[in-house]
């Protein structure tokens, strides 16, 4: 198993975009219809990759190239959100946990030194706890907060963590990552009507999955 990386250049049209798969179960009784709901397995972010229509062979080798490299679902795609690759809110510099994290946890505390005070994190910001694929975690801010004087803001954040995280543990905001597996075994293009530069090529796309394993 191989580690791929999503390419910065690589053309990408509507259709496409984040998700999230979870695993819940619902028992219900029959008598009073009252429901319980549990947790089967943690939720997973999913990731839809989109071809614009009618790519040229040259744009479209790239697309190719990707989906061979990722061998089905032996390898793994590391990619971020591409339509919010920095958070909205203003917090920036190098970033960590100021405080450890237990396993479960849906809010911690992250500092960037008094350099980061008055720097604002906003709701749907995507940050990544810790590094390396079953070593860290994407999460999705869901509260605005505020750094106070020493850089230090609290950040609640969904989904809670899978495993506990060490104080000063790395947290990125720059394209914060996910590793995601196929959920096809197949892939399929096709050349659509010409155009001046030549064949055009459709039918591209890519379905994937969270992994950490």
């Amino acid at each position: 198993m191989s580690i791929v990386t999503l390419p910065t250049t690589l053309r990408l049209g509507a259709g496409g975009g984040m998700g999230q798969a979870r695993f819940d179960t619902v028992s219900q009784s029959d008598a009073t219809g009252a429901q319980q709901a549990r947790l089967l397995a943690p939720p997973r972010w999913t990731l839809r990759l989109v071809q614009p229509d009618n790519l040229t062979l040259a744009d479209a080798s790239a697309w190719q190239v990707l989906t061979m490299q990722l061998r089905g679902r032996v390898n793994v795609l590391a990619a971020w959100d591409v339509a919010r690759p920095a958070p909205l809110g203003t917090l920036r510099g190098t970033l960590s946990l100021a405080a450890s994290a237990a396993a479960g946890a849906t809010s911690t505390t992250v500092t960037g030194g008094s350099g980061q005070a008055g720097a604002t994190v906003r709701p749907g910001d995507w940050f990544q706890i810790g590094t390396g694929l079953g070593t860290s975690q994407l999460v999705m801010c869901t509260t605005a907060a505020t750094a106070d004087g020493s850089g230090v803001v609290a950040l609640a954040f969904e989904p809670p963590l899978r495993t506990a995280h060490a104080i000063a543990t790395a947290v990125a905001w720059d394209k914060p990552l996910a590793y995601y597996r196929q959920q096809t075994d197949a892939a399929t293009w096709s050349l659509g009507r010409g155009g001046r530069s030549g064949p055009l090529v459709t039918g591209l796309s890519l379905d994937l999955m969270e992994t950490w394993s």
